[in-house]
């Protein structure tokens, strides 16, 4: 039959008719040889903004996923992404970069890495709150295997506009200012006060010799108005009834025998102007003004005779009455004032902690939600804290219900957001730790779809990973490594040991484990190629010790030497690093000598060993042969009743 232009024909059959044509097969993308001569290449990025957990999981995805990610180009750039099989993520917990530094001669390969900005940088702190159970399964593996749900529909670009002749589609409206109210069962778990006064808000001002505005509501250029509110949103904001009723309030503590006292009560209303600022006379004798914290002095308080009790009738006077209280952990604000109150709008409910238990700070909200930085110098203002809580309360009314960011998406495990990928992009994902694998419900599912191994010490775990991207059944693998040497110097500190910080035992265990976490990543690296991507990644500084102090200070058991332990513990724990880069052949040649060096010096010590072995072995039968001899001798002058030497005389 002729070639035609519309497709295949069928072939005529004298006996069986027509025979139906073979299948087409879809030419397979073959990307060695679309990728033929290119090389892949990652490279991070300098920013103001340090990166953190969200930005590795950026990087892991975009490289690995084939159905979503976003493309890193703020921090990270990458080319030819397809060449990368697979990546080694070595998690060193507790490693921050000035330790790194004062240690370097011990660790070349990471000394390598974090000498060029072009793949190392600092990054933001994993927050951690090491209590038995977090310490015994870790939550920086826990935080690095789950990663937020992002769906097809979720990372795609803006919805198509309507066509033509259709109306636009009418916008979801969004639920009033009560729907914000805590529940009686947000109450209940989060321990607000049950007993105690009623708050009673009656609405007439009272003046008071303690009245104390702020210094910015003195400031005449200082413009209290509406108009801070988006202008979409503020129609609607300012009909509905209980917005006019909304009082931000916040209060400063101070410490005494008793407990919390309070010394300070700030509030105002939904424009941010300050509705009162009044300073309180302790009703017991101050023991610490934690002015640090507090911004309280014991000068501030000399000449105040405002009580507790009458501070909160006059706040009761200031705000109207059915007044919805809004703040951040209203319930330490609640029981200090003494009152018992149900209608309350808490920040830490609104944005809650993506793990289950704890509470995002207030500074750290204003940071991430509102992109503003609360200055804290001289202690906390409860007026800007104030302020701050009813910023981020009415920035969610005008979002919606589902604003704050991943705070609400569920999270799943890294190796369940791989497993969409298709047979040809499949990606396996695996852990190697020297523990076992976490079996507790705080851990949830952050190891679903992953292959758990256990090693016994930093070097097996990491030549692990190496085994499992080698025999990987996929064609890409992450291999991720928990290394935890260092973390276990740290943690088994003593008090000491916290306080001095240059304590000659301490120095020299962690300079100890950081070339055992240098020689067990060069193990890794020395088998690996330029395919392979390495991430090194400490998630946060020593925050065990750092918390261990700030206890210690909270509870005026901190000597003079250990507050500046405290100012280092601080910065050591808020400045950890990460490092992403292909494996080159700069770095396959540093960890080589890494490795060739500890084998020497391994071959060096055996040897030496084995010479004292061998000279403790001569000394010991010298010392057989000494005591053969000198049996005899003794045995005559025994016989004799007196002295060897005199033996032969008598005799």
């Amino acid at each position: 039959f002729p070639s035609c232009s519309w497709g295949w024909l069928a072939m005529a059959d004298d006996d069986e008719g027509y025979i139906a044509p073979p299948p087409r097969k879809k030419p397979r993308f073959d990307i060695e040889d679309h990728y033929k001569g290119k090389k892949a290449r990652i490279e991070l990025r300098i920013s103001k903004k340090k990166p953190g957990l969200h930005e590795i999981h950026q990087i892991l995805m975009w490289i690995f996923s084939e159905h979503y990610g976003l493309t890193p180009q703020r921090f990270a750039l990458v080319e030819n992404r397809p060449l990368v099989h697979s990546a080694l993520v070595c998690v060193v917990p507790y490693l921050d970069l000035d330790t790194l530094r004062k240690f370097e001669s011990q660790a070349p390969l990471l000394k390598q890495l974090t000498g060029s900005h072009k793949i190392s940088s600092e990054c933001q702190m994993v927050r951690l709150f090491p209590g038995e159970e977090e310490r015994k399964e870790c939550p920086i593996l826990r935080s690095l295997m789950l990663v937020r749900q992002m769906t097809k529909e979720a990372s795609a670009a803006k919805p198509a506009a309507p066509a033509a002749g259709q109306p636009a589609p009418q916008p979801v409206p969004l639920p009033p200012v009560s729907a914000c109210l805590a529940t009686d069962a947000e109450l209940a778990a989060n321990s607000f006060p049950e007993t105690g006064r009623a708050f009673s808000p009656c609405g007439t001002v009272v003046p008071s010799p303690d009245w104390v505005q702020t210094a910015a509501a003195q400031d005449p250029a200082a413009k209290w108005t509406k108009f801070w509110i988006a202008k979409a949103d503020r129609n609607w904001l300012l009909k509905d009834p209980d917005f006019p009723k909304l009082i931000a309030i916040d209060c400063e503590m101070c410490r005494s025998d008793a407990g919390p006292e309070l010394c300070r009560l700030s509030a105002v209303d939904a424009f941010l102007k300050p509705v009162c600022d009044i300073l309180v006379k302790p009703a017991v004798p101050i023991t610490n003004y934690l002015t640090e914290f507090s911004g309280i002095t014991e000068e501030m308080l000399a000449s105040v005779t405002t009580t507790r009790e009458e501070a909160v009738q006059q706040l009761e006077a200031a705000i109207p009455e059915g007044a919805i209280l809004v703040g951040h952990s209203l319930e330490n604000d609640l029981q200090a004032m003494g009152v018992v109150y149900d209608k309350i709008i808490d920040t830490s409910l609104l944005f809650p902690h993506p793990r289950p238990g704890l509470k995002s700070g207030l500074k750290f909200l204003a940071k991430t939600i509102l992109k503003e930085n609360m200055m804290r110098a001289q202690g906390h203002d409860s007026c800007e804290d104030a302020r701050t809580a009813m910023k981020l309360a009415v920035l969610k009314f005008q979002k919606g219900p589902t604003f704050g960011g991943n705070h609400t998406a569920p999270t799943i495990s890294l190796g369940t957001a791989l497993k969409e990928n298709t047979a040809e992009f499949a990606c396996s994902v695996s852990v190697a730790d020297t523990r076992a694998k976490p079996n507790s419900p705080w851990f949830g599912n952050a190891l679903e779809d992953v292959e758990y191994r256990e090693a016994d010490s930093d070097q097996k775990a990491a030549l692990m990973g190496v085994a499992a991207i080698k025999s990987r059944t996929t064609p890409k693998h992450i291999a991720v490594v928990h290394l935890r040497s260092y973390q276990r110097v740290c943690e088994s500190q003593s008090e000491a040991a916290m306080i001095a910080p240059a304590d000659e035992p301490t120095l020299a265990k962690k300079k100890a484990a950081i070339a055992e976490v240098n020689l067990a990543i060069s193990h890794a690296v020395s088998q690996l190629g330029p395919r392979d991507l390495l991430i090194v990644w400490t998630a946060s500084g020593d925050c065990w010790t750092y918390l261990k102090l700030l206890g210690a200070s909270k509870s005026n058991a901190l000597p003079e030497s250990g507050v500046r332990a405290l100012e280092l513990g601080k910065n050591a724990a808020e400045t950890p690093f990460w490092s992403v880069a292909l494996v080159s052949p700069e770095l396959n040649k540093v960890a080589e000598a890494s490795v060739g060096a500890a084998r020497s010096a391994a071959e060096k010590q055996a040897k030496e060993a084995s010479k004292e072995a061998e000279a403790a072995a001569a000394a010991a039968a010298r010392e057989a042969e000494r005591a053969a001899r000198a049996k005899p001798t003794a045995e005559v002058a025994a016989w004799f009743g007196g002295s060897a030497t005199a033996a032969p005389d008598a005799w």
